[in-house]
């Protein structure tokens, strides 16, 4: 079925799932974070059915399916709400906002096609007798037209509005085409017409609305690992980081990471400010500082951009400039990755290549194939398998990586994760390691 469907969804793994599982299924589709978003993308835009997340920050579900019934030129529009589990009551008081449909997550693919395909055809097949009764007796053109034709509809046109006795040959023309015409433009299906009048203005709700509310967010992570027959083969590495996004592409972060390996350790700083380039570029540029610099450099500056030009391609580069014991490196590592979504998970094969641009020349290739699945609303698990080469030290090494974990959202605003790792570093050792982390979100108003 070729229908237009507006994705409402805070969570924006599961909104990329639901895009694209529409689009394998036919749908046209546009994302939507939150309520506010949605809302404001209707003031100028129309749809034939809005997918609707009931569980959603500043503004609820209810919330916004109410907004939407209460507007005279959105109240049409078929609303298909995806609710966890829900007590009797509940899902009744969603029918009495004016659900046209509930469906529990996680959402099947061929429940959600069926449904939206059902809510679509029963929403044009009611409004296929208004819209022809709407032509055949409001059309001006119409009635000029019949009444130049002479038929004995015209005798039942009000004066005012009947086109003159005598026409010519050229006017009776003239109207027959524009009567076509309306036929034709009003045939069309609904997404081709203008878009609806602008939403009447309404008022703010008592918890604010908007599209994207300033985060503050503070991770820690602690990491132990244990390397086969090394001396001092226990290496632990933690990191706390505060960041600050402002605007949903753009974002700021303080770094302290403390690293301790084969007996030596450091404590490096880094500030970090990420920015969106139009809709589809990002750049960002970093500033670190190692004290000891046992391990990592002195000083150093990072920098890099990422492009997307299509939805499931990117491709980017990074520098790294740094001052290490044995001296500056410059260091270049261009990437192209590919990704491919079904239900509930997604696939991304990329691809490296980490150039020293310092001393004699010397790069080495790498790739990486990961899997991210979403079970539901709470759990995000994580697994692949890399190649790829990074710099320690100011030495550039190889090291094949084999890598689980997962994550759990136990609170509004908190979330815990773990992941396991293997490690091998080519030519020289292998390590096991577990890795732990928590992250606290606070989310502001505008």
């Amino acid at each position: 079925m070729d229908a237009h469907v507006l994705v409402v969804e805070s969570d924006e793994l599961l909104r990329d799932l639901l895009t694209v599982r529409l689009h394998v299924a036919g749908f046209r589709s546009h994302p939507a974070a939150d309520g506010a978003e949605a809302l404001r993308w209707l003031e100028t835009h129309s749809t034939d059915l809005v997918l609707l997340a009931s569980m959603m920050p500043m503004m609820s579900g209810a919330e916004t399916l109410a907004r939407l019934r209460a507007s005279p030129s959105l109240s049409h529009i078929p609303v298909i709400m995806m609710t966890p589990p829900l007590a009797g009551e509940d899902a009744r008081r969603l029918k009495s906002l004016g659900a046209t449909d509930i469906l529990r997550k996680p959402v099947c693919g061929a429940r959600l096609v069926r449904a939206i395909s059902e809510a679509v055809q029963a929403r044009r097949s009611a409004a296929t007798p208004l819209r022809r009764l709407k032509i055949t007796v409001m059309t001006p053109a119409v009635l000029a037209a019949t009444a130049a034709a002479g038929t004995a509809a015209a005798a039942t046109i009000p004066a005012p509005a009947a086109a003159p006795a005598a026409v010519s040959a050229t006017g009776s023309a003239k109207h027959t085409a524009s009567a076509a015409e309306a036929r034709a433009q009003t045939d069309e299906p609904a997404r081709s017409r203008p878009a609806p009048p602008p939403v009447p203005p309404q008022p703010e709700p008592a918890s604010g609305a908007e599209p994207w509310s300033p985060r503050t967010s503070i991770a820690l992570v602690h990491g132990r690992s244990w390397a086969e027959d090394v001396a001092h083969s226990a290496w632990s590495d933690t990191t706390l980081t505060l960041a600050y996004r402002p605007t949903r592409r753009s974002g700021y972060s303080l770094e302290a990471g403390h690293a301790r390996r084969f007996g030596l350790s450091d404590t490096q700083l880094q500030v970090r400010g990420d920015w969106a380039v139009g809709t589809r570029s990002s750049v960002f540029l970093a500033g670190v500082a190692t004290p000891q610099a046992e391990l990592r450099e002195r000083v150093g500056l990072r920098a890099g951009f990422a492009h997307t030009p299509r939805p499931h391609l990117e491709i980017g580069a990074s520098t790294r400039l740094g001052e290490f014991r044995d001296g500056t490196k410059l260091v270049a590592t261009p990437y192209v990755a590919v990704s491919t979504t079904g239900e509930r998970v997604t696939v991304i094969a990329e691809a490296i290549n980490l150039w020293n641009l310092s001393g004699p020349a010397d790069h080495r290739l790498g790739f990486g194939l990961r899997v991210r699945a979403a079970p539901d609303e709470r759990w995000r698990l994580l697994g692949g398998y890399a190649r790829y080469p990074e710099v320690e030290a100011g030495t550039a090494r190889t090291v094949r990586s084999l890598y689980a974990g997962a994550s759990v959202r136990v609170a509004e605003t908190v979330t815990l994760s773990a992941s396991v790792a293997n490690d091998r570093y080519e030519g020289l050792f292998t390590r096991n390691g577990v890795t732990l982390g928590m992250v606290h979100e606070w989310r502001g108003r505008r």
